[in-house]
């Protein structure tokens, strides 16, 4: 069966998925047409809008609904549906896999709670509109914990490794710089009081010269990073991203973990929205 990649994707503002001219508007529609994957079985989304004390995972038994968490944009914006299956074997097959976690002492046990009328967020149900319109592929929504602890999110990611064998393609959904207040204060043509931070990211995911432990020990130092904390007041956009890592570093000596970006496009000095790849 085909290894499916890990995607991190910047699902920016809500009413992006109204601007056809928007570049990641149209990266995103383009998708489906871009990967060199097959349609795969069922999609695992992790957003950045929706935490819990524990890790939750969505388990309707009806089609998810559509969750308009947001307010003051355009009404065509609350009229927009998506609408998928949900997914029995996935839900299952994440329950075992939480199961097996704590099984060395390097690693936390995770709890796993179900939340069966929870719906998709924007940052889920706006980027998978864009990619999968039809929604004609299961759906299944993972929360952060709000603890919004770096390492255990990687950890969690690592869970969710062996689904990429097993027909599975995992989205998570944030983003690179998360600061409004900043946004709205800064000009247009001001240069960007935040770029260190994203360049400081991208060179850590795609520095083919970093080795798998090298890779993954300055990442999880984020906090240390240039203008972190300016970029992320609060880090629960940035969680998704360590959560793809964790998912698409592979635990494997012969890998490097580097990832691919594969989308970067900055429409705002405050604003870079990037996507990334791990293959």
């Amino acid at each position: 069966m085909t290894r499916f990649p890990v995607l991190f994707v910047n699902h920016g503002a809500p009413n992006q998925i109204l601007d056809k001219q928007d570049k990641t508007t149209q990266f995103l529609s383009n998708y489906r047409n871009w990967a060199k994957h097959p349609q795969p079985e069922a999609i695992l989304i992790v957003s950045a809008h929706w935490e819990e004390k524990e890790f939750h995972i969505t388990n309707s038994t009806t089609n998810l609904s559509t969750i308009h968490d947001f307010y003051g944009f355009e009404d065509e914006l609350y009229r927009l549906r998506y609408n998928p299956a949900t997914s029995p074997s996935l839900i299952n097959r994440i329950t075992e896999l939480f199961g097996k976690s704590g099984s060395n002492q390097q690693q936390h046990q995770f709890k796993l709670g179900m939340s069966p009328t929870r719906g998709l967020d924007h940052g889920s149900w706006t980027p998978l509109k864009m990619m999968y319109p039809d929604a004609d592929i299961p759906v299944v929504q993972l929360s952060l914990r709000s603890n919004l602890s770096g390492i255990q999110h990687y950890q969690m990611g690592q869970l969710l490794q062996p689904l990429r064998d097993e027909g599975i393609l995992i989205v998570c959904s944030g983003s690179t710089l998360h600061n409004l207040s900043l946004f709205f204060r800064t000009r247009a043509d001001e240069s960007s009081p935040i770029k260190e931070f994203e360049d400081w990211i991208q060179s850590i995911l795609t520095d083919t010269q970093l080795t798998r432990e090298q890779r993954t020990t300055q990442l999880l130092q984020y906090e240390k990073a240039p203008k972190f904390r300016l970029a992320h007041p609060r880090e629960e956009h940035f969680i998704p991203l360590i959560v793809a890592a964790g998912a698409g570093i592979e635990n494997s000596e012969s890998s490097t973990g580097v990832a691919t970006l594969i989308h970067s496009n900055w429409k705002h000095p405050s604003f870079c929205l990037s996507c990334f790849q791990w293959d």
